[in-house]
């Protein structure tokens, strides 16, 4: 299957961080778009921080016991995630926070944080 995850064709495009990827942009040719390609990208989009690694090493058994397969972005004020584990509770999800994603990027593009000086 496909991992479908905007994280990578965000690092593809090279790009800022995104909640909402065109289709366009999900279309991009690279190894790294994990929409056109099944399986993992070719390689590392970032180095993982030691509580990701910890996180990887020893996952929190709740989830696991839950059979969670699918996550997305939740309330981008609170930066948490939603985790689902049916492809139908991920679409109601992404349907849910959706329109949250289109605001907090609305806001973003009106209100640009300014760019540090160097």
């Amino acid at each position: 299957m496909t991992l479908d995850c905007d994280s990578t064709v965000v690092y593809a495009l090279g790009i800022e961080s995104t909640y909402l990827l065109t289709a366009e942009q999900m279309g991009v040719d690279s190894p790294f778009n994990t929409y056109a390609r099944t399986g993992l990208p070719v390689g590392p989009i970032c180095s993982p921080s030691k509580a990701a690694m910890e996180a990887a090493l020893y996952p929190d058994t709740t989830y696991i016991e839950q059979n969670y397969l699918y996550f997305c972005s939740g309330d981008p004020e609170k930066k948490e995630l939603v985790f689902s584990a049916t492809l139908p509770e991920h679409e109601e999800a992404v349907a849910t926070y959706r329109p949250m994603w289109e605001a907090y990027e609305a806001a973003q593009k009106a209100n640009p944080s300014p760019t540090p000086a160097p």
